[in-house]
């Protein structure tokens, strides 16, 4: 029989073993490594933070932030890190099966993605924000009125008038971006939701995703777009 001595010692040791095994798994968002071939959790880095946001996090957002991983990877563009969060999301659903065929389609394997919400602290430690709608950005805005100065439209990307030549660091470079002219407000600029529509709508919203990646990729990363191979 212990005495109360030993088996506090022994509660000491599994608690130890537990924590120990729990930091051996890894967390639902860093499944997947980021374009910097790190693994990224958002807030906890001095790279670049850049926060996909749409409703649920299991449609446009996961295919946005796996799209631009695959874009910065391509680039060598390391200095970025990539997430995604929705406003009115569950924890811990898997992407839509259509998102992750049309994301297959591209050579992307984004089966480990979970959904989440977005966290105030994230959104407010991210360095920019891209959204999928106007909605989104209302909801972000009411969230944290002050992340309105880095928030923007996944398609006013295509057509944000920047600067050139651009400049030398990425910290003026996203500086850049945030303070190019926008085009005018309109229901086009919001990306819609292929949420319960055939897969040819998530083949839509993903073309409309690597136009709007690609320009982002374009005013962020060092040097030229590489060839295609």
């Amino acid at each position: 029989m212990l005495v109360p001595a030993e088996e506090s010692q022994r509660a000491r040791k599994v608690v130890k073993l537990v924590d120990a095994l729990l930091e051996l798994l890894p967390h639902p968002h860093e499944a997947q490594p980021t374009g910097a071939g790190r693994t990224a959790r958002p807030g906890y880095t001095e790279l670049m933070q850049i926060l996909m946001v749409c409703t649920g996090n299991i449609c446009r957002s996961p295919m946005a932030e796996a799209i631009l991983r695959d874009e910065l990877a391509r680039r060598g563009c390391v200095d970025i890190e990539v997430a995604s969060a929705g406003t009115w999301a569950d924890l811990g659903n898997r992407a839509m099966p259509e998102a992750l065929e049309v994301l297959a389609a591209r050579g992307i394997d984004f089966t480990a993605h979970r959904s989440r919400s977005v966290d105030l602290e994230e959104l407010t430690e991210a360095d920019l924000v891209v959204a999928m709608t106007s909605v989104h950005l209302r909801e972000l805005r009411a969230l944290a009125e002050e992340v309105g100065t880095k928030l923007v439209l996944m398609k006013e990307l295509v057509e944000m008038e920047l600067d050139d030549p651009r400049a030398p660091d990425l910290s003026s470079r996203l500086a850049g971006l945030l303070s190019a002219k926008r085009p005018e407000p309109r229901r086009a600029l919001d990306l819609d939701d292929p949420m319960g529509l055939p897969v040819q709508a998530y083949e839509r919203a993903a073309a409309e995703i690597e136009l709007g990646v690609k320009a982002l990729a374009e005013a962020l990363c060092e040097g030229p777009e590489p060839a295609s191979s």
